[in-house]
């Protein structure tokens, strides 16, 4: 299960972002939690839809006794792409000299089909 949440700051074009992971396959468990600072680098166009939000995010998230994970966001649209970095905080660090590995990311937002229709309704159907 994966939770994200965004909460803008009044009167600034920054914002909070916090997410959340849960995967459990068998015996094995991941829980993953992380809080970013979002920069909303364009605005959206309220009625047309055709300038699109760009944004960049810094943020981190701890992986439960296992890693912390600095990440950088860049989103344009309904796309993003981040690139992040394990750093071992678990016995692996002995095995890893405390080096993790990079992650790299695309992601895609399906957009919903609604958000720019017509709001106004048929009259001559009443």
């Amino acid at each position: 299960m994966h939770a994200r949440g965004q909460f803008g700051i009044f009167g600034s074009n920054t914002g909070l972002v916090v997410q959340g992971l849960f995967a459990n396959q068998g015996p094995t468990r991941e829980i993953v939690a992380g809080m970013g600072l979002r920069f909303m680098l364009t605005e959206q166009s309220h009625y047309t839809g055709f300038m699109k939000e760009s944004a960049l995010t810094f943020g981190a998230s701890y992986r439960v006794a296992d890693a912390i994970i600095p990440q950088v966001q860049l989103e344009i649209a309904n796309f993003a792409v981040g690139v992040g970095y394990d750093v071992n905080v678990s016995g692996l660090d002995v095995a890893s000299d405390g080096r993790g590995g990079i992650e790299l990311y695309l992601r895609y937002i399906n957009p919903s089909p609604f958000r720019y229709q017509n709001k106004s309704f048929n009259k001559s159907f009443f």
